[in-house]
């Protein structure tokens, strides 16, 4: 896993980097009084929970390497067989989810992708996939279309 985690920390500190640059540029609304929190206040926030936990994981990386010795080529950092299939599987359904935000809405992709994915990933009966799809769909409308009110991307169906 050494290899993996010198590599996953490098794509996350650049990843934060990129979403920092993105939350800086947020325009800022013209009614925001003083003391409110602006757009960029969330994205800032997880930016920095993301910078601090991938610091912990690089961290505990290079105390590892410290405490054993470097030692490079002796492990394999990609899985292989069902774990190897299983990331693949969620990288293709992210592909995929990501395509059908457009053409089914926000709310209809992602409970579909959520129950697609705890089908694939475990075995549970097709009566409670379909409930946690379903719970998916309605918690989604209630908090985003009908709590904060924040337009998402909308399906054929309205919603």
């Amino acid at each position: 896993m050494e290899r993996a985690n010198l590599i996953i920390s490098i794509l996350l500190f650049c990843f934060a980097a990129f979403v920092l640059i993105l939350a800086l540029n947020l325009p800022e609304p013209p009614d925001l009084g003083t003391g409110m929190l602006g757009p960029e206040f969330f994205p800032l926030v997880l930016v920095g929970l993301l910078v601090l936990l991938t610091g912990i994981l690089l961290a505990g990386q290079m105390r590892e390497w410290k405490r054993n010795g470097r030692k490079s080529g002796e492990e394999e950092w990609l899985p292989r067989g069902e774990a190897f299939q299983r990331i693949a599987f969620v990288l293709g359904g992210l592909l995929l989810y990501i395509i059908l935000l457009g053409v089914l809405g926000y709310i209809a992709a992602t409970a579909i992708f959520l129950a697609v994915l705890i089908r694939a990933l475990e075995r549970y009966r097709m009566t409670l996939i379909l409930t946690v799809g379903l719970f998916a769909a309605i918690g989604l409308w209630a908090v985003f279309g009908w709590w904060i009110k924040v337009p998402l991307p909308k399906g054929p169906w309205g919603f």
